[in-house]
């Protein structure tokens, strides 16, 4: 059976045991995970890719989607699951919501929904995790020995800072991936999308991304104003939170060139190099 015959077949079965009708589904994203729109039932279908997961990472999931929900943030709504597939894969189904991607006078909605999340409630959500493997000599091949040496020690200083910043006080809900490709806006307002590793995190940490989005990326221009949707965040976490988060963005593209993804590798090295130069661009990868 060939690649696209398995999915198709996967999406079927997962359809059959959540009575859910899969006629027209066409498949939509095929990145980290499988997304499915289903017109009939009007559902995104999200199934994982086999043993990716497991049936606590789904469960926390779709906790935060229903914790988000709860605190009155637009995000799409628990259909049904999360179920168990053959060879290790999950699935659920949420709401489907159309709308476009956002543009510049959509952030402070954007940064409005986000907010509301830190007033969510935290019952059976994942604190947010430190990654392991920093030394691997994988991404030492990739961005070469002083540089990877230099990541390192950042990122020995960001896990003891992002240590800190977990107990120094209580974290909240995050949804610790925002950025203008998990949020579609349409005329009822801004939709945070893609709970998948939504996590207990600093209550710093998502506004945080919109200041490494403003400073790398120039995306959004005016990143103090949206600040505001937080109710004064302490300037001193928010900018520990910056660091932190910057020297595991250049981790998670090194890692992304080791498996192949060959347009990470420049950019790797390029965002490992600024670390110390706030004012340095980064760019989107294609």
């Amino acid at each position: 059976m060939s690649a696209p015959d398995a999915e198709h077949e996967a999406m079927t079965d997962a359809a059959r045991l959540l009575d859910l009708d899969s006629v027209g589904a066409r498949l939509v994203s095929a990145s980290s995970r499988l997304i499915w729109h289903l017109p009939g039932p009007g559902v995104a279908l999200t199934i994982s890719r086999p043993g990716t997961k497991t049936g606590e990472d789904v469960a926390a999931e779709t906790a935060a989607m229903r914790a988000a929900t709860a605190a009155g943030v637009r995000t799409p709504g628990l259909r049904s699951g999360p179920i168990a597939l053959p060879v290790g894969r999950w699935a659920f189904a949420a709401d489907w919501i159309t709308g476009h991607r956002p543009g510049p006078a959509d952030w402070p909605a954007i940064a409005a929904a986000a907010a509301k999340l830190a007033d969510a409630p935290t019952a059976h959500i994942h604190p947010l995790a430190w990654p392991d493997g920093l030394d691997d000599p994988q991404i030492g091949s990739v961005l070469g020995g002083e540089l990877h040496d230099d990541l390192i020690d950042r990122a020995a200083a960001a896990a003891h800072t992002f240590d800190k910043l977990l107990t120094d006080q209580s974290p909240v809900l995050a949804h610790t991936d925002l950025q203008p490709a998990n949020v579609l806006c349409n005329e009822a307002g801004a939709w945070l999308l893609d709970l998948e590793y939504a996590s207990l995190a600093p209550r710093e940490w998502d506004p945080a991304k919109l200041v490494i989005l403003a400073r790398r990326f120039g995306d959004p221009a005016d990143v103090e104003i949206l600040l505001d949707a937080w109710a004064c965040p302490d300037r001193s976490r928010l900018a520990d939170c910056v660091d932190v988060q910057e020297v595991l963005l250049v981790v998670w593209l090194a890692r992304m060139a080791t498996r192949g993804t060959q347009a990470a590798a420049g950019e790797a090295r390029h965002r490992a190099g600024s670390l110390g130069e706030r004012c340095v661009r980064w760019r989107h990868l294609a």
